[in-house]
Parts: C-alpha cells; sequence; structure tokens
C-alpha cells in the first residue's frame, strides 16, 4: 500500500511539511507540485528522498506537457496505462 498513488495523495502534508517549498530545479516559489524522481510504475517509491518539489513549468518540461492542468493529465495517463494493460493503484469499485 505504501508506494500507491493513494498514499501518496492522502500524505500530500507530510511532504510539503518536510520538502523546501521552492523548486528545485529554479528555486521558484510559484504554482509548486510534487514529482517523483523515479515514477511508482516504474518501480519508484514514495519514500522522501525519492518526491521532490518543482514549479509547474519545470514539472511541465520534464513530463513534457503543460502542468497547468496536472490532475487531468493525470487521469489520463492512468487510463491509458490501464488500456494498456498495465495495473495502476485500484480500479475504482476494486
Amino acid at each position: 500500500m505504501e508506494n500507491t498513488r493513494e498514499y501518496f495523495a492522502s500524505n500530500r502534508r507530510y511532504y510539503w511539511k518536510n520538502l523546501k517549498n521552492e523548486c528545485v530545479n529554479c528555486g521558484s516559489t510559484n504554482e509548486l507540485q510534487l514529482h517523483h524522481i523515479v515514477p511508482l510504475i516504474q518501480g519508484g517509491t514514495n519514500r522522501l528522498s525519492n518526491v521532490v518539489v518543482l514549479c509547474s513549468n519545470c514539472h511541465g518540461k520534464i513530463h513534457g506537457v503543460g502542468y497547468k492542468n496536472h490532475s487531468a493529465n493525470t487521469k489520463k495517463g492512468i487510463e491509458k496505462a490501464r488500456s494498456n494493460g498495465k495495473q495502476i493503484g485500484q480500479a475504482k469499485g476494486a
């Protein structure tokens, strides 16, 4: 359970409390987001050492997308992975 998106989402306060509130890439303090260095789907963990703070601009550059709509993009990515047969988190209703 520890390395699921659900666990990560339910413990966001922990990460924000323990990480510096500025982008580790450019130092910005605007539109900050949490980012897994090694994605969960690739074996990454929710350990504090695998999570960094990025501004939306730097986060978007890493993923190659605009991150203004991060939540919608995340949902689309999960749906796409599931449609390709990858098991991501738990299916709704499971």
